[in-house]
């Protein structure tokens, strides 16, 4: 395998895996660049894949029931004889018209983030970057399960929960160009025997370290927000159901009880 150092970089004899690209604006190397993404000011690799694809998934997700509350709304006030009364009311024809713009926006947002997922989905199955398709080339192929752990995690019950992802990542992963990958297609063939940059599992060990600990955070607050429910919330509301019961009602004053 050719060893290439990458120039651009500070000092320019940084090693340059094949399948990292030097960010102009970031100023350094990034391991299966994708694109500079202008919504999080930073490049999007391996190693912020999972964090950018959930941040895709919950605008579309947030999108969609926006545009779905505005559209109930919608139909609320037009058909709900009761709520006609809030027609009358000043601030109306602006809440109407923001209404309208956020309804709108919410279709555009949810339209424009399920392309780029889809977009991010193809990225994976065919592990190519964005990079890699403008250089035509293909990392290793494998199953789109497989192809997904090297993106999101080896914990996959976790990949839509913002942690730490358990990456185990090859920096001596090579590159194929397209005829080389059709061909592996046709003769239905993707075991490449590839040198591997962790052999003994030490970065994979460390990543797993960062992840268990943030799984824990996340374990403790869930659990904390349990407790919190059921000791606090459940006095809370047992004291308003206490203070709402009937009392018998204490006869007005007069004057003419004096």
């Amino acid at each position: 395998m050719e060893i290439k150092n990458c120039t651009k970089c500070e000092g320019g004899d940084t090693w340059k895996p094949a399948r990292a690209h030097h960010c102009t604006e970031c100023g350094f190397c990034v391991f299966k660049m994708d694109h500079h993404c202008p919504w999080i000011n930073n490049c999007v690799g391996q190693r912020n894949y999972k964090y950018f694809c959930q941040f895709v998934i919950y605008i579309l997700l947030s999108s969609a029931y926006l545009s779905i509350l505005m559209f109930l709304s919608f139909y609320n006030l037009l058909t709900a004889e009761k709520t006609k009364i809030h027609m009358n009311r000043p601030g109306y024809p602006i809440a109407f018209i923001m209404c309208i713009i956020a309804f709108v926006e919410g279709i555009l947002f949810a339209f424009f983030t399920y392309e780029i997922l889809t977009e991010q989905f193809e990225s994976v199955d065919e592990n190519q970057s964005y990079i890699d398709q403008l250089k035509k080339q293909y990392g290793r192929q494998g199953e789109l399960y497989e192809n997904a752990q090297s993106y999101f995690g080896m914990d996959s019950m976790w990949w839509l929960i913002p942690t730490h992802p358990e990456l185990r990542i090859n920096y001596l992963e090579r590159v194929w160009p397209k005829k080389a990958v059709q061909r592996m297609i046709q003769m239905d063939k993707f075991d490449l025997q590839e040198e591997h940059s962790d052999p003994d599992k030490k970065q994979f060990a460390e990543e797993q370290r960062h992840a268990r600990f943030e799984k824990k955070i996340v374990w403790g607050i869930l659990i904390l927000s349990l407790l919190f429910w059921f000791f606090f919330l459940q006095e809370l509301l047992s004291s308003q159901f206490e203070s709402n019961i009937v009392r018998p009602k204490k006869s007005k004053w007069s004057p003419h009880d004096y």
